[in-house]
């Protein structure tokens, strides 16, 4: 029966369910056609999916009851293992998103497993998992098992906020007292161009305010790279934590006086704002793109708890004993991922924000997340 299959608890690695394709999979199904068999893994009690998660969702759309299975004999991990194998050679192919959640769960199933197995198993480059490793700081053990299947010692990842060059991760700058109006010295920070930090120091100074909307139309930049400004800007105790959609409260003296000053007349009329890809948003759709910073925080939410769970792992704190790690990361990895796909980042290219209530491509919001913009948008639309 369908329904004692398990698809829950990060057993998927794809990164979500495509619509279109289940759609045509339940047409074929309908017309009497028979899919190839699912695969599942099975220990005398759960039956955990590892394998053709859209011909599951296909059958339960054609209103069938039953499908066919190969059984395995394993445990949820095994599924999550070969999970990550899936789709290399058949199915709908996978897109950049599937296959790095793919490593990411492949490695924390895996963590004795070297890069080289790793890249074998998934499908993909050695190169790519290596980055990835460096990006998310994902954990590894101290000994790792090769292709060979001998153990050999796991080479150091250096975190991405190391310095080059430098074993050590810069110092926390402590606050500025209310007062001073010095600015803090910058920290090497190799995603954040200390110029526009100092643009958008003064842009506060200038308006007395600070939000990543005024920096997006004052500097026209995109969202993404207004928002890492503002989130270096609060490391430094300039600006204080995010308040839902109000601007940023100014913890320091920057020479704007006790009150904020009046909106200069060029931001009265401001040039249009640009989205991530240096396209201009329409009016209409600012309000959309400014939410952005709703889903930015429920990101920084789950990265929160991310960490708490992954320090409560390593330390072994025996509060979270009853917590099976593997499953709970691997659920709010698939929830960050989700949550981050909605996040604006373009507009959509097809219908500009104009038509989007006849626009598929977008589904009719007008604009696009990243992850769309990436897989479904053909190259000479991104120029």
């Amino acid at each position: 029966m369908i329904e004692t299959i398990r698809t829950d608890g990060g057993v998927q690695s794809r990164e979500r369910i495509t619509e279109e394709y289940v759609a045509e999979l339940a047409d074929v199904i309908k017309a009497g056609k028979k899919l190839p068999p699912i695969e599942v893994y099975g220990d005398g009690g759960e039956v955990w999916a590892a394998d053709g998660f859209h011909r599951l969702v296909a059958h339960q759309r054609a209103g069938k009851r039953t499908i066919r299975c190969n059984v395995h004999r394993g445990t949820k991990a095994d599924a999550v293992w070969a999970s990550c194998a899936a789709n290399q050679e058949h199915g709908l192919r996978r897109g950049r998103g599937d296959i790095e959640r793919a490593v990411k769960m492949a490695i924390e199933v895996k963590p004795g497993l070297s890069q080289e197995a790793i890249a074998l198993h998934v499908g993909c480059s050695r190169d790519w998992v290596n980055r990835l490793c460096t990006v998310h700081n994902l954990k590894r053990a101290d000994k790792v098992t090769g292709k060979d299947g001998k153990e050999y010692p796991a080479r150091r990842i250096r975190p991405p906020w190391e310095v080059e060059g430098q074993g050590v991760a810069p110092r926390q700058i402590p606050p500025l007292p209310a007062g001073n109006a010095t600015v803090p010295p910058p920290q090497t920070r190799s995603d954040v161009d200390e110029t526009m930090v100092g643009q958008c120091i003064e842009i506060i100074k200038e308006t007395g305010r600070a939000s990543t909307s005024s920096f997006q139309r004052r500097m026209r930049i995109g969202y993404t790279t207004a928002a890492r400004i503002m989130d270096v800007l609060e490391e430094r105790g300039i600006v204080g934590p995010a308040n839902g959609s109000e601007p940023r409260e100014v913890l320091v003296d920057l020479g704007t006086g006790t009150s904020p000053s009046p909106v200069p007349a060029d931001d009265q009329n401001p040039p249009a704002r640009m989205d991530d890809v240096g396209k201009p948003i329409p009016d209409h759709l600012l309000p959309l793109f400014d939410r952005g910073q709703e889903v930015q925080a429920l990101l920084s939410q789950i990265s929160s708890m991310k960490g708490l769970l992954k320090r409560a792992e390593e330390s072994g704190d025996v509060l979270y004993a009853d917590v099976n790690f593997n499953s709970a990361l691997a659920a709010l990895q698939t929830a960050y991922a989700d949550i981050k796909a909605t996040k604006p980042f373009a507009v959509c290219p097809w219908c500009h924000g104009t038509f989007s209530d006849q626009c598929r491509g977008c589904d009719h919001r007008g604009v696009l997340g990243e992850y769309r913009w990436n897989t479904t948008v053909q190259r000479e639309l991104k120029g």
